[in-house]
C-alpha cells in the first residue's frame, strides 16, 4: 500500500514539474512574439522618418544618447575628445564640419541639388581626404568601383 501511494505522489509532483515547465516554454514564446513585434514597429518608425527626410543613423544615436546617464554621456564626451587631441583635430573644427545630415534642415528632406544639401556635400568635399595622383583615395577601403 506504502508503494502505491509513493508512486501517486511521484506522479502528481512530476505533472506537477511538467505543467510548470510548459508553463515557463509559453511564456518565453509569447515574449518573443511580442518582442518581434516591437522590433517590426520600432522599424517601421525609423522607415517613417527615413522617408521625411530624417536620418536614421544620426537618429538612433540621438536615441541612444537620450538612453545614457547624464555622466555617462559626460565621460564619453571626455574620451572623444582625448582621442581627437591625440590625433590632432580639434574638438571644435570636427563638431562644426561633421554634423549630422539632418542638421539645419528642419526635418525637410535635402538633396545634393538644395542649398542645405549643396553646402553639405561641399562642407564634406572639403574635408574629405586628398586624392592619391593614382586616382585611388588614401583609404582603399572606401574604393568601391
Amino acid at each position: 500500500m506504502a508503494t502505491a501511494a509513493a508512486v501517486q505522489e511521484e506522479t502528481t509532483a512530476h505533472r506537477f514539474a511538467k505543467d510548470h515547465l510548459k508553463a515557463f516554454v509559453e511564456r518565453v514564446e509569447r515574449l518573443e512574439e511580442e518582442k518581434k513585434a516591437l522590433s517590426d514597429d520600432i522599424r517601421d518608425v525609423y522607415s517613417e522618418a527615413k522617408a521625411n527626410g530624417f536620418d536614421v543613423k544620426a537618429l538612433r544615436t540621438v536615441v541612444r544618447l537620450r538612453k545614457q546617464d547624464a555622466d555617462e554621456r559626460k565621460e564619453q564626451e571626455a574620451i572623444l575628445e582625448t582621442y581627437l587631441q591625440a590625433l590632432g583635430i580639434q574638438s571644435t573644427e570636427f563638431r562644426k564640419n561633421w554634423v549630422p545630415a539632418f542638421a539645419g534642415t528642419n526635418g525637410r528632406k535635402v538633396s545634393a541639388s538644395s542649398p542645405a544639401g549643396a553646402r553639405r556635400s561641399l562642407r564634406w568635399a572639403e574635408n574629405s581626404p586628398p586624392r592619391r595622383q593614382s586616382g585611388r583615395s588614401a583609404f582603399p577601403h572606401r574604393d568601391r568601383r
